[in-house]
């Protein structure tokens, strides 16, 4: 049975840092619950990108 997988960590991270890459200085992440891995991922890679920069105005709203 073939699989596919996708690293929620690294796709977060990196659509954060292109949007701060091209200027953007208020960036927010939405995602869904927090009780799924998948959000939590993404949001931990949205957070990697965010706090390697100077401070920058960020805005997460979990779903439901």
């Amino acid at each position: 049975m073939t699989t596919v997988s996708i690293d929620n960590i690294s796709g977060a991270r990196n659509a954060t840092e292109y949007l701060i890459d091209s200027g953007h200085e208020r960036i927010s992440c939405i995602v869904g619950p927090l009780n799924s891995v998948l959000n939590l991922n993404r949001l931990k890679g949205f957070y990697q990108a965010i706090k390697q920069q100077p401070y920058r105005e960020s805005c997460v709203s979990p779903g439901r």
